[in-house]
């Protein structure tokens, strides 16, 4: 945030921002002297120092989960500052609400401050068994309701393993599986990979391979004989990449000695 300043001083850091992105190949607009702003679904307003919820024109929300209306009204609440403006921006939400086959009605949320909060609490660690049902909209029975249920009837209060098993030990979460597209997707990068991994000779002329269609062997070590005018010499080398990368490196050597 940038202390109040007059509008050619805010002008010329603008200007000033946008040069610095300009030389980095991006584009940025800075707006300066505003007095309200919108950021995400909130309006802030730097003056009065009030906020409020923000939705853009054209934004028709559609909810179809059941928890949804008390989740938009808490969050409708913590981001107004009083009940007048909670009332002011809950009319699009209801609507939406009633659209998507809801009928609960909002109503603000006061904020409340627990003084027993701000203390310091001792924090004890706990083992907890999470259980992972896959998560479907075609499923209407309360898995949670039933698995906690049955948590309690198998192992009751006096029963030996109710320390372990219990509804503060056990924990449950819904679980999102991969749709079949990314499954299909991982099968055939997979498969791409064993491909390359299979394969041993890249070069697109086999005949001309320095060792005979497997260039791409690793960790070899290699024999070279030099041969000079006047005497012959033996070069042993190894490399723990491909043998093609280690040749080429060599050919390089050769052509740009320094």
């Amino acid at each position: 945030m940038i202390p109040a300043a007059n509008g050619p001083k805010m002008d010329k850091l603008r200007k000033q921002i946008g040069s610095v992105f300009k030389k980095e190949g991006l584009k940025i607009t800075v707006t300066t002297n505003l007095v309200e702003v919108n950021f995400l679904d909130v309006t802030l307003n730097a003056v009065n120092g009030r906020y409020c919820p923000y939705r853009k024109p054209n934004d028709h929300p559609l909810y179809i989960i059941k928890q949804l209306p008390k989740m938009i009204t808490k969050r409708l609440s913590d981001i107004s500052c009083d009940a007048e403006e909670f009332n002011k921006a809950k009319g699009a939400y209801e609507q939406a609400l009633r659209s998507s086959g809801y009928d609960e009605k909002m109503e603000y949320i006061e904020k409340t401050s627990n003084p027993a909060d701000s203390k310091v609490r001792r924090k004890r660690t706990r083992n907890i068994i999470w259980y992972n049902p896959p998560y479907s909209l075609n499923v209407t029975t309360n898995i949670g309701k039933k698995f906690l249920w049955l948590l309690a009837k198998h192992f009751p209060k006096g029963h030996r393993l109710n320390k372990i098993f219990n509804k503060n030990t056990v924990k449950l979460s819904y679980s999102c599986l991969p749709n079949v597209s990314t499954i299909l997707n991982s099968t055939r990068s997979q498969r791409t990979v064993e491909e390359k991994e299979d394969r041993m000779c890249n070069c697109r002329n086999k005949a001309k391979c320095p060792i005979s269609g497997e260039c791409l062997k690793t960790a070899v070590v290699y024999e070279a004989t030099l041969q000079t005018e006047e005497t012959q010499y033996q070069y042993i080398g190894l490399t723990e990449h491909t043998f093609k990368a280690r040749y080429n490196a060599h050919k390089s050597s050769f052509n740009n000695e320094n």
